[in-house]
């Protein structure tokens, strides 16, 4: 009986085999197994969606919770807590430690230093220059002098000696030395070339001709005996050993040689084709066997497995995902619903009210104090920026009467007309910004010529 639906037959085609047909058997053991493998793989799929929903699970909601609690966290106690505390701070830390000093150093310390340069260190150096340039002017006369004489007592009592010296005694004595020396060094290179002459012939006579001689007549006809005798020595040798190996090699090929390829070619040949032969048949029996009783059953087994593990495989995800929807409307109404409700209901109203009722009106009245100790601290930086001019006017007034007294004294102790005093521009004192704004510009005299005599 056949338990499954047959497709219908299509004409067979030339030149193919006829597709192979299953039977019952084959449908007696497929439903089994597929009941079998259903059994076995429906936990398995649920436990594998499991493992993968808790997967992407975490795959989508680490990212999600690390990046709020490591980034937007951070960044919200940031930019809401530690910058404004680090303005304030910033601001407060100025105002205590870093303005007084500096205001100190611009209107206390740079000022006196430079009255203190100008008054006193720099006469102070313009003294001590002069003091050195004369005195180095007297040194330099005192050591040219010095020089001098002690150049004049070298020259005539020791370069003029040395000189009539020289011109005197020592150059004759020189041009003496040097014509005996030329005439006798003369002499002994006619006497050397004689005596060189003399060996040369000697040496030539008694010893050159007679090895020449020896070398001519004696020693190269015997060489030319010696090598004619070896040459053909060497000949003979070579054409004796050409004939042994000549007798060898024959009787190798003829003894050895030609029995071995007899036999090879007439014995193992013909024994080795029919042993290749005979393993080659039992090769192709034994691979038959095993392919048509091991191998067919096997592969036709584990293609119906592969198809059982498919067919189970989506029925278990069926199965699966209706769990997993039951799972989930139990989750909702258990506590997604109810959870949803509170959040409308409750937190909403509330996070609203918080906004609206405390956090806006707080930061609208931190704004406004922020306002307003801007505008007091802008208003006193423009009251002591006033204040700094008018005490830099008084201070260039006060150098300037300093100067002019410094140069009628020096005038009075050198001597000469004193020179007109300048006429100093009427000065406008501002007042401070904090004072009314219809208050006009007070007028100060420019300073009399009487306060410099004075000083």
């Amino acid at each position: 009986m056949d338990l499954e639906k047959r497709p219908p037959q299509q004409p067979e085609r030339q030149g193919q085999p006829p597709a192979y047909q299953e039977g019952c058997l084959t449908a007696f053991i497929r439903i089994p197994v597929r009941l079998v493998v259903l059994v076995v793989v429906i936990p398995v799929r649920v436990v594998w969606d499991v493992l993968r929903g808790g997967v992407e699970l975490l795959r989508r909601g680490v990212p999600a919770l690390g990046r709020a609690v490591f980034a937007d966290f951070p960044k919200w106690i940031y930019e809401t807590l530690l910058t404004p505390v680090g303005h304030g701070t910033r601001w407060l830390a100025r105002a205590l430690f870093v303005t007084p000093w500096a205001a100190l150093w611009r209107h206390v310390v740079a000022p006196a230093a430079g009255w203190l340069y100008a008054s006193l260190l720099s006469p102070l150096g313009r003294g001590l220059r002069w003091l050195a340039r004369n005195l180095g002017a007297g040194i330099a006369a005192l050591g040219r002098g010095l020089w001098a004489g002690v150049v004049w007592i070298v020259m005539t009592l020791g370069v003029t000696p040395v000189v009539w010296l020289y011109g005197t005694v020592l150059t004759p004595v020189g041009h003496g030395l040097r014509w005996l020396a030329r005439n006798l060094g003369a002499g002994i290179a006619v006497a050397a070339r004689g005596v060189w002459a003399a060996v040369v012939w000697c040496v030539a006579t008694l010893l050159v001709l007679p090895v020449r001689a020896v070398y001519r007549y004696v020693l190269t006809p015997v060489g030319h005996g010696l090598w004619w005798l070896a040459r053909n020595l060497a000949a003979g040798i070579a054409a004796g050993a050409r004939g042994v190996w000549a007798a060898l090699r024959w009787c190798g090929r003829t003894l050895i040689v030609a029995p071995l390829v007899w036999t090879y070619r007439q014995v193992l040949a013909p024994v080795g084709r029919g042993i290749s032969w005979a393993v080659r048949g039992f090769g192709r029996a034994v691979a038959w066997c095993v392919r048509t009783l091991l191998v067919g059953p096997l592969v036709w087994l584990g293609k119906e497995l592969v198809a059982a593990l498919k067919i189970c495989w989506q029925v278990a995800g069926y199965v699966s995902r209706a769990l997993g929807r039951g799972v989930k409307w139990v989750l909702w109404n258990a506590l997604g619903r109810p959870v949803r409700g509170v959040y409308r209901s409750v937190l909403t109203p509330v996070g609203h009210w918080l906004r609206d009722g405390v956090l806006r009106p707080f930061g609208r009245a931190v704004a406004g104090t922020g306002r307003a100790v801007r505008t007091a601290g802008r208003t006193a930086r423009e009251a002591v920026r006033a204040a700094r001019q008018s005490a830099r006017a008084a201070l260039r007034e006060a150098r300037a009467s300093l100067r002019a007294a410094r140069k009628d004294a020096w005038r009075s102790l050198v001597g000469g007309a004193p020179a007109p005093a300048p006429q100093q521009p009427a000065r406008v004192a501002t007042l401070a910004p904090m004072a009314s704004a219809e208050a006009a510009p007070v007028v100060e005299p420019a300073t009399k010529p009487a306060l410099v005599k004075e000083a």
